[in-house]
């Protein structure tokens, strides 16, 4: 982009933009495909549809990555089959989506709080978007040493490729991210990789939340206030990895596990959209796998625990761990061709260099237990840690207190374990 020619400059910027609105759309439609397929009964939000979406996209990548079929041209017919199956489902259900708009309007005249809360929130997520489309600000070893070779190695030779002897490759990601990156590196360049985290993320959690807030049926006016300070939270990041795209799909996990209809419906349909869940969050980033995996098993442990029907339940979990493995397979068999090994360090170190020699210095090499003790410590009197604490307490506390047949699942206590 040149900056002598400000109209090009502007023309870049608006493309940019529009493109990233494409890949919402586009994620929202596949989010929506999954939805009618697996609970044709039931209504489920935008943002959850979003974040399905999203979860549908690193699971298909993987098997596009494995098949090296990766292309500007298969994301664009990818793209334009999720934006069409979102504009159908838009003109099918046009009365509901019409009918919930005019009602918000006569609500807003009735209320100005509700009104003028309205209208900053939508200020707000328009600016928080804008200002990720375009944004030079990226880690000076991690992405220009890694993520951003991912991608373009992906749209150029179809795959991730043979890199045996690459750390990064082997424990940072088994793929996930970097194949979102391509939906932006297939028509724009590296300074546009912030659309989709946290440009396209952000605006998934926020659906997220207006989705869980409206399943509680809060009032509009306590909606204003829930929504307003996440909006004006700058999302912390550090590379191009998976950082809000994975607070987006732990959110829709928890949504999906604390969802009241999960229950009314085949066991087989709520394992298939848990494990895709589940399974994304590990393709995206392996520093969410240990979370992830808390998160579900203890939600089930409960569940169990609590349910009559405890064979269903028992079914379902081990669905959920079958359907998890299958959709991570593809990714799994590209690491084991790539690295040696299925998933480092669990399933072997692969070609890691600890392998190699046994002097090899790890950045936690000199962890000792009193160094652990004292950053565990910092870290629990942290004024972030103890706000984010008590915010959980309160949440759970509520969620305790509620009918005893709204937590079968305790999703809440479970997330709390996870973040734990």
């Amino acid at each position: 982009m040149s900056i002598i020619d400000p109209n090009k400059a502007v023309n870049s910027y608006l493309f940019a933009f529009f493109w990233g609105i494409f890949i919402l759309l586009s994620c929202i439609g596949w989010g929506g495909a999954i939805a009618r397929f697996l609970f044709s009964k039931n209504r489920v939000g935008w943002g959850q549809k979003a974040a399905w979406g999203i979860a549908f996209s690193i699971i298909f990548g993987g098997v596009l990555n494995l098949t090296r079929t990766i292309s500007p041209t298969t994301i664009m017919i990818f793209f334009s089959l999720g934006v069409i199956v979102w504009a159908i489902d838009s003109y099918q259900n046009r009365n509901l989506i019409l009918n919930s708009l005019f009602q918000h309007l006569r609500d807003c005249q009735k209320d100005k709080f509700v009104l003028v809360g309205s209208i900053l929130a939508i200020v707000l997520i328009f600016v928080q978007y804008a200002g990720w489309v375009s944004n030079a600000s990226f880690h000076g070893h991690d992405d220009y040493h890694a993520y951003f070779v991912f991608p373009e190695k992906m749209l150029q030779i179809g795959s991730m490729g043979a890199d045996p002897f690459s750390e990064r490759r082997l424990v940072s990601s088994l793929g996930g991210q970097s194949f979102l990156h391509t939906f932006v590196l297939s028509v724009l360049s590296e300074q546009n990789l912030r659309i989709i985290d946290p440009g396209i993320a952000s605006i998934a959690v926020f659906g997220l939340i207006l989705g869980l807030i409206q399943e509680k049926n809060l009032s509009k006016r306590i909606t204003i206030l829930i929504l307003i300070p996440w909006l004006l939270i700058i999302p912390a990041y550090r590379n191009s990895t998976s950082n809000v795209t994975g607070l987006a799909l732990f959110l829709s996990l928890f949504c999906t596990l604390n969802w009241e209809k999960l229950k009314a419906n085949k066991y087989i349909a709520n394992a298939v959209i848990i494990a895709a869940i589940t399974a994304a969050l590990c393709a995206a980033k392996t520093n969410l796998i240990p979370a992830a995996v808390i998160f579900v098993s203890s939600s089930y442990f409960f569940y169990i625990a609590r349910t009559e029907n405890k064979q269903k339940v028992i079914l379902e979990f081990l669905a959920v761990i079958v359907f998890t493995f299958v959709f991570l397979l593809p990714w799994m068999i590209s690491l084991y061709q790539s690295s040696g090994t299925l998933l480092y360090p669990l399933l072997g170190k692969g070609y890691h260099g600890s392998v190699y020699d046994e002097k090899y210095i790890l950045p936690y090499s000199e962890l000792l237990s009193f160094k652990m003790l004292f950053e565990v410590f910092k870290t629990v009197i942290d004024v972030d840690y103890i706000a984010l604490f008590l915010l959980i307490i309160s949440y759970v506390g509520l969620q305790l207190w509620r009918k005893p047949e709204s937590k079968e699942r305790a999703a809440s206590v479970a997330l709390t374990i996870s973040a734990c």
